[in-house]
C-alpha cells in the first residue's frame, strides 16, 4: 500500500536543488524559455517556496513510500497563490523511472485528495504541460479537467 511521510530537512534540501534545476530544464523544453529566462524563473520559484532552505509556510513536501517502505517518489502540495480557500494545488509529483508503471502516480494522486480532504479542501487543481501525455491522460482518467489550453507556435 502507498503512503506519505513528511520529507526530513535533509531530503527538503535536496529536493529543493532537484527541483529548481528540473524546473529550468522543463520551462526550455516546454515553454521555450531561453536559458537566462529559465534559471531566473526557477529560482525565483525557489526562493519563494524553499525560504533559506525551508519549507515555505503553506506547502507540504511528502516522500512517497511503496508498500515495503522504499521511497519511490516526492509529493509537493501547496497553498494556492490565488486566494482560491476551497483548492490546494499539486505543485510537484515525480515517481522515480525505476518505479513506474507500477500504480504509484495514481495512489498518489489519491493520497493527495485524501491530504485535500484532511486540510478541509473541496478541489485540488494542477499544471500539467501539454507534451506530458502520460501524466495528462492519469489525471484525466481520475476526473480532473482542463480548464486551460496554453499554445504557442514558432514564427520565422
Amino acid at each position: 500500500m502507498t503512503s506519505l511521510r513528511p520529507l526530513t530537512g535533509e531530503e527538503i534540501a535536496e529536493y529543493a536543488a532537484l527541483a529548481q534545476t528540473m524546473y529550468a530544464a522543463e520551462l526550455r523544453e516546454h515553454l521555450f524559455l531561453d536559458d537566462a529566462a529559465a534559471t531566473a524563473r526557477a529560482e525565483r520559484t525557489a526562493a519563494e517556496a524553499f525560504p533559506g532552505g525551508a519549507v515555505a509556510e503553506g506547502n507540504w513536501l511528502f516522500a512517497v513510500e511503496d508498500g515495503e517502505g522504499t521511497r519511490v517518489g516526492i509529493l509537493w502540495l501547496g497553498e494556492p497563490w490565488d486566494g482560491e480557500a476551497d483548492s490546494l494545488w499539486v505543485y510537484d509529483i515525480e515517481i522515480a523511472a525505476e518505479h513506474r508503471g507500477r500504480g504509484l502516480g495514481r495512489d498518489t494522486m489519491l493520497l493527495a485528495e485524501e491530504e485535500a480532504r484532511r486540510l478541509g479542501r473541496s478541489r485540488i487543481k494542477l499544471n500539467v504541460f501539454a507534451r506530458n501525455a502520460v501524466a495528462r491522460a492519469l489525471y484525466l482518467s481520475l476526473g480532473f479537467e482542463e480548464m486551460a489550453i496554453q499554445m504557442s507556435k514558432a514564427i520565422e
